[in-house]
C-alpha cells in the first residue's frame, strides 16, 4: 500500500486506519457524533474521508481530514468507509488540516490557534502562507494566535464558551501574567456580580485599568536608564504603536503594562524629588499643605495666565503662564508636589510670576496700569460726549436708545415670564398630565443630548432642594421616597430650570428673534415650556401679558411718531397690539396628602402645599 503515487478511491476497512495524534480538533460532541451516526445508518457516508500511506507500513493509513466521519462510523457498526488515499509530507498535511477545520463550524479557537502554531513552528510555515491557505487577513491570524498566550483561567472560560473568542483575545493582550489573571477573573466574574462581562463591558474595563495612554507619561520615553530591567519604551512591544498587528484594534499609542508604567512613573518622581532637594526646593505632599503654608498667595505653573493682573495682551489671558513666558524666563519654584495625575508640579510664588511677566513687557507695572485707566477713562468721556451731542441732533439716535432700552425691559419680562410658566407647570402636576409631561420632556432631552449640552438645576431652584445632588445615594434615597408627581416635577426642574436669558440685542418689534443654531436651541427649550403650560391647562397668554404687556405699550407708544398739523394725511402707523387679557382657567387642586406635610421632605412645596 506504501508504492501508492497518485489518489486512489475506494472503500477502507476501519481496521486499517489509524488517527493522527497531530490532528488539530481534540474535541468532538458526543451529542452531535450520535445525530451523524443515526444519519450515516440511513444514508451512508456520503463524503469519503482523506487518508494517506504510512511509511514501513503495507497494511495501516493515517486519517488526514474526516475524523468525525470516521468516529461516526464506528459507532454507527460500519466495517468500512469510503476514502481518497495519498501521499502527502507533514507539511501538506498540516496545511490540509488547518483549512479542513477552518471549513468546519464548532472548532475550538483555541485548538485551530495550537494547529497554526505547530505548523509554524515544525513545517516552517509563514503567517502569510497560512493567510493564503486559510483565505484570511493577518489581522485575524494574529488575533487567534494571540489566544495562546491566555493564562489557564481564561483558556477554560474560553472552551466552556463563558468567553466568547473576542473578549478571551483582550485578556490575551495583557502581556504580564499576574496582570491577566487578575483581569480575567474580574472579567469571568463581572466582579463578583454573577455573569461575565459582555465584549464592549469589558472593553471598557480592560482599557481603564489595565491599559494606559503613552502620552500621560511624565517620565521619557527614551531614558533606558531610569527602570533598567524594563528599558526603553521606545521599541518596547507592550507599547500598542510598535506592534500595531497584535493590536489593530487600538488606534491610540498605549501601554498594555500598568505596572511597569507606574514603576517608571515612580522613578521618575523620585528623580524629581531628588533633584528638587538639591536646589533647596520644598516638596510638599499635597497642595493643601502647600496653600496652607504659604497662606494661599500661590500659582502653579498649569493655572492660566488670567489670574494675573494688567497683562498688556487679552490674547494671553487662555495660555498657560509656562507657555508664555517660556521655561527659560520662569521665576524659581518655591515647592514641588504631586498632583493628582502623578505629575511632579512646580509651583511658583503669585507675586514672582506677576513680576516676571512685567519684566518680560506682557504685562504693567501697577503705575503703567494707574496711567492706562486714565487714559481709558478720558477716552470714554470724550466719546460719551461726542455720542451725547450726536444723539441730541438726531432724532433717529434718540429713537434707537429709547428702543433699546425698552427691548432689555422687554427681555427681562420674558424672563420672568418663562421662570413663572415652569412654577405654574410644578403645580398642577398630577397624574393626568405625568405621561404626557414626561413625552414633551423627552423630546426636549433628546435635542438636547444630540448636541451635548450640558443642564443642571438653576440656583434659585438649587436652594429649594435640602439635598446634595452630587451624592449619589442620596439622589437615590430622595426620588425611592418620592410620589410620581415628585419625581416629575424633579424632572422638570432639571431640565428646564436653567432657562436661557433673553438679552435685549434678542428683541426685534417686541418679539425674541433667533439667528443662529444656538439661539434656535434656546427657542425649542420657551416653545417646550409653552407645550408644558397647555398641557396642564394653564392660560400661556394671560400669563405672558401679565408680565409683558407694560413694556410691549411703552414700545407701541415709542414706535408712533408725535402727530403734527401735516399738509396731507400721512399714513398711521400700526401698534403693536398687546395679547388679549381672558379670564383665568381655574387651576387643578392636587389632592392633599395623608401624610404629614411637614415631615422631613426634601422635594421643594408647590403653591398649594403639595
Amino acid at each position: 500500500m506504501n508504492q501508492v503515487t497518485q489518489a486512489q478511491f475506494g472503500m477502507i476497512p476501519l481496521q486499517f486506519i489509524e488517527t493522527d495524534p497531530n490532528q488539530p480538533r481534540r474535541t468532538f460532541d458526543e451529542n452531535a457524533l450520535q445525530e451523524l451516526a443515526d444519519s450515516i445508518k440511513v444514508s451512508g457516508v456520503i463524503q469519503p474521508i482523506l487518508l494517506r500511506t504510512i511509511e514501513d507500513s503495507d497494511t495501516r493509513l493515517q486519517l488526514v481530514a474526516g475524523e468525525r466521519r470516521y468516529r461516526a462510523s464506528q459507532i454507527a457498526g460500519l466495517t468500512e468507509i469510503p476514502g481518497i488515499v495519498r501521499q502527502l509530507s507533514d507539511a501538506e498535511v498540516a496545511i490540509i488540516q488547518l483549512v479542513e477545520n477552518h471549513q468546519r463550524a464548532g472548532v475550538p479557537p483555541l485548538e485551530e490557534a495550537e494547529a497554526m502554531a505547530r505548523a509554524m513552528r515544525d513545517h516552517g510555515l509563514k503567517i502569510d502562507d497560512i493567510c493564503t491557505e486559510l483565505g484570511v487577513k493577518r489581522r485575524w491570524a494574529y488575533s487567534r494566535l494571540q489566544l495562546l498566550d491566555l493564562c489557564a483561567e481564561a483558556r477554560i472560560g474560553l472552551n466552556d464558551g463563558r468567553l466568547a473568542p473576542s473578549t478571551a483575545l483582550l485578556i490575551a493582550r495583557i502581556p504580564v501574567a499576574s496582570l491577566q489573571e487578575r483581569a480575567a477573573g474580574e472579567v469571568l466574574t463581572n466582579n463578583g456580580a454573577g455573569s461575565p462581562m459582555s465584549y464592549r463591558q469589558a472593553k471598557t474595563w480592560i482599557e481603564q485599568r489595565y491599559t494606559l495612554d503613552i502620552n500621560r507619561a511624565v517620565f521619557s520615553l527614551v531614558d533606558a536608564k531610569l527602570c533598567k530591567a524594563a528599558g526603553s519604551c521606545a521599541e518596547c512591544p507592550k507599547r500598542t504603536a510598535n506592534d500595531p498587528d497584535k493590536f489593530p484594534d487600538i488606534t491610540a499609542d498605549v501601554c498594555t503594562d500598568p505596572d511597569c508604567f507606574e514603576m517608571k512613573t515612580e522613578a521618575h518622581n523620585t528623580a524629581e524629588i531628588d533633584k528638587a532637594a538639591k536646589k533647596k526646593i520644598r516638596f510638599y505632599e499635597s497642595w493643601e499643605q502647600c496653600k496652607t503654608e504659604r497662606n494661599g498667595d500661590l500659582s502653579t505653573d498649569f493655572v492660566l495666565a488670567r489670574t494675573f493682573d494688567r497683562l498688556i495682551n487679552a490674547d494671553h489671558q487662555n495660555m498657560p503662564v509656562d507657555d508664555l513666558l517660556g521655561t527659560d524666563r520662569m521665576p524659581k519654584p518655591i515647592g514641588i508636589f504631586k498632583n493628582l495625575s502623578g505629575h511632579i508640579t512646580n509651583i511658583y510664588s503669585k507675586s514672582d510670576i506677576q513680576c516676571a511677566l512685567e519684566k518680560a513687557g506682557l504685562a504693567r507695572t501697577e503705575a503703567e496700569e494707574e496711567e492706562f485707566d486714565k487714559q481709558e477713562e478720558q477716552q470714554r468721556i470724550e466719546l460719551a460726549k461726542e455720542k451725547k451731542a450726536t444723539d441730541q441732533e438726531d432724532p433717529a439716535a434718540v429713537l434707537r436708545n429709547r428702543l433699546g432700552e425698552i427691548n432689555w425691559k422687554i427681555a427681562k419680562a420674558y424672563n420672568v415670564f418663562h421662570e413663572d410658566l415652569l412654577e405654574e407647570i410644578k403645580d398642577l402636576v398630577d397624574q393626568q398630565t405625568l405621561l404626557p409631561i414626561y413625552r414633551t420632556l423627552a423630546v426636549f432631552s433628546a435635542g438636547q443630548a444630540a448636541r451635548s449640552e450640558q443642564l443642571s438645576f438653576s440656583q434659585k431652584v438649587d436652594e429649594s432642594y435640602n439635598v446634595d445632588f452630587m451624592e449619589a445615594a442620596a439622589v437615590e434615597e430622595l426620588v425611592e421616597h418620592a410620589s410620581d408627581e415628585d419625581v416629575c416635577r424633579l424632572h422638570l426642574d432639571a431640565v428646564l430650570s436653567n432657562i436661557p436669558s433673553v438679552y435685549g440685542g434678542a428683541i426685534d418689534g417686541g418679539l425674541i428673534k433667533f439667528e443662529d443654531e444656538w439661539e434656535e436651541w434656546n427657542y425649542q427649550h420657551y416653545q417646550t415650556l409653552i407645550k408644558l403650560g397647555n398641557i396642564c391647562g394653564i392660560d400661556i397668554d394671560l400669563l405672558r401679558d401679565k408680565h409683558l404687556a407694560e413694556p410691549l405699550q411703552e414700545l407701541a407708544e415709542a414706535m408712533t411718531p408725535t402727530k403734527k398739523e401735516p399738509t396731507e394725511e400721512p399714513a398711521e402707523t400700526p401698534k403693536p397690539k398687546a395679547a388679549k387679557k381672558q379670564p383665568a382657567r381655574p387651576k387643578k387642586t392636587a389632592p392633599t396628602p395623608d401624610a404629614d406635610p411637614n415631615a422631613a421632605w426634601p422635594f421643594p412645596k408647590s403653591k398649594d402645599g403639595s
